[in-house]
């Protein structure tokens, strides 16, 4: 029988990296170039094939396991972060999805430092950490702790999912992030003839508590437009987008991200 590691060798000697940074942009809402990127770890292997976020994450939530993939994440976008430079394009940030139990262990701080040293990042504002909802739903002072640490060292947090049925926003108060992520289905809220007063009062409520205001899906440009106006910092094309800025691009590699244009 062929066991884990064999079969990791398999992989490797295949030629496909095990693990890969995928990158889908963060686009300026009045330029509708990419300002930052969003990205996702996907895990390559001859037994399982393809897995992405959606297939692993609920089962590495809680887990050593997930903890030592962000850690390897967060460390790639730092190392990618000097490809970037190097090709002269200027990435705001890269935020880098990571489980609650990364926050919840009482560590981050001194993760984070590690990390910051052992690849030599002097530029902590353009690492973002990504944490999905569920970091709401049981607010502790340690999780308050760990983001007003970050905010200390000026490494970034953002909340995904912002906006959905199992998001509880009052908890934003206990549980400090800087960047909020709508998701598709409040985007699409935009010029919403049923709801029109919707998303402005939600907006509202979320730029009181100072965080910056990220949409997920952006369908049309109309859509975009009403998003700027609100003071949206920037969006996410969703992949039925049509629109002035051409066809939508997701889940792209490295490279294909390095060779985008920007403002």
């Amino acid at each position: 029988m062929t066991d884990q590691n064999e079969y990791v060798q398999m992989t490797v000697a295949s030629g496909v990296k095990p693990l890969e940074l995928r990158y889908t942009p963060i686009n300026d809402c009045y330029s509708k170039m990419p300002v930052a990127y969003r990205t996702s770890t996907r895990v390559n292997s001859v037994a399982a094939g393809v897995l992405d976020p959606a297939e692993y994450a609920v089962s590495l939530e809680a887990t050593r396991e997930g903890i030592d993939l962000a850690c390897w994440s967060i460390a790639e976008a730092m190392r990618h972060l000097r490809v970037f430079e190097q090709a002269g394009r200027h990435v705001a940030y890269i935020s880098v999805r990571c489980p609650v139990a990364l926050a919840a262990n009482g560590s981050l701080e001194e993760t984070m430092k590690r990390l910051l040293t052992e690849n030599n990042c002097g530029t902590p504002e353009k690492i973002c950490l990504e944490f999905p909802a569920s970091i709401l739903h049981h607010p502790t002072e340690t999780l308050r702790t760990a983001m007003l640490d970050m905010k200390l060292m000026h490494v970034r947090t953002m909340l995904s999912g912002c906006g959905g049925s199992d998001c509880p926003m009052a908890n934003l108060l206990a549980v400090p992030m800087e960047r909020v992520l709508l998701t598709p289905a409040v985007t699409r809220l935009a010029g919403s003839r049923g709801d029109p007063t919707v998303l402005p009062s939600l907006m509202q409520y979320l730029h009181s508590m100072r965080a910056e205001i990220l949409a997920e899906g952006a369908e049309n440009d109309a859509q975009i437009q009403i998003l700027n106006r609100a003071d949206c910092a920037g969006y996410i094309a969703a992949d039925t987008y049509q629109g002035s800025a051409g066809r939508s691009k997701r889940d792209m590699t490295l490279e294909s991200a390095v060779a985008q244009k920007e403002e």
